[in-house]
């Protein structure tokens, strides 16, 4: 088993601590080829990761996944082996947390355009001074009384959207091209990939099964290192069309679960089976070690 895409209580629609997390490795696989935290914006808990390795004997990459824009979409691109103390990369972090809040005041703007009761403050409480998600945004909604007979609300709830709530909301009101979108300032992905690169990482286009192929191939040509092939997001067939790509393009291969709790993605498992753990994690760590050399 390997997992290199795992939020923790770092992100705002994380649920699991550090030490939750690798118990529940050790206990449901015993092992793991290799485990990664990919924390929105965050790398608050890379240092506990890293001392958990040490403790369990499980390897563990530093990890980000860092939010970026590109002709109107939203991107995730996740950071592999970077240096968590990089200047570049803590003040784009720094920086990150008020633009985000920029960005979540807009959303709330056009959100009450379409008639749902929500404020500000009501989202960034949910979201613990972290940059809200769409967990946070459909959790604040939920609480105010106002939008209890809110029949768009109501699919979140108990309606046919229902089964993973806080990922659907994000997608049909958050993610780009929808109602709500709200590009965030400053997080170009050129800027983004440049950032990773600079704090000794590599670069990877995490679940590009919910991109369009023009979108992928920009991505490429920007610079991006490698795909993320195996994916909670991602069915058999987005699979082999991504791992083609990625062997053909001679792109680095990764696998992440992108869980977050059962209580945020309740379909996405933790942990991911392929019939290539080692090498994954081998062909990484190689690139890691060659961006590190290239940046001293």
């Amino acid at each position: 088993m390997i997992d290199l895409h795992i939020h923790t209580d770092a992100s705002s629609d994380g649920v699991h601590s550090p030490d939750e997390i690798f118990r529940m490795i050790t206990d449901t696989f015993g092992s793991a080829a290799a485990l990664s935290f990919a924390d929105h914006d965050s790398v608050q808990n890379v240092p506990r990761g890293i001392s958990l390795s040490h403790e369990t004997g499980i390897p563990f990459v530093s990890g980000v996944e860092l939010s970026a824009t590109h002709s109107s979409t939203d991107v995730h691109i996740l950071g592999y082996g970077i240096d968590h103390e990089s200047r570049a990369l803590v003040n784009l972090l720094d920086g990150m947390l008020d633009r985000a809040l920029t960005q979540t005041e807009r959303r709330v703007e056009l959100l009450r355009a379409l008639g749902f009761a929500l404020d500000s403050e009501d989202v960034f409480s949910e979201s613990k001074e972290r940059a809200p998600t769409g967990r946070s945004f459909l959790a604040a909604l939920k609480k105010r009384t106002e939008n209890k007979h809110n029949r768009k609300l109501a699919r979140y709830v108990d309606g046919d959207r229902s089964d993973s709530p806080s990922l659907n909301f994000y997608q049909d009101y958050l993610a780009g091209g929808k109602p709500a979108y709200a590009p965030i300032s400053g997080t170009e992905a050129a800027r983004i990939i440049g950032v990773i690169r600079e704090a000794s990482g590599v670069a990877i286009l995490a679940h590009p099964g919910e991109y369009t192929d023009e979108t992928i191939h920009d991505m490429i040509d920007l610079g991006i290192d490698g795909l993320e092939v195996w994916s909670g997001h991602h069915d058999a067939s987005d699979r082999n069309k991504i791992l083609d790509l990625a062997r053909t393009r001679g792109l680095l291969i990764t696998a992440g679960s992108d869980f977050h709790g059962k209580a945020v993605k309740p379909n996405i498992e933790l942990g991911v089976e392929t019939d290539n753990e080692a090498e994954i994690y081998s062909a990484l760590i190689t690139a890691i070690r060659h961006r590190r050399t290239a940046t001293e």
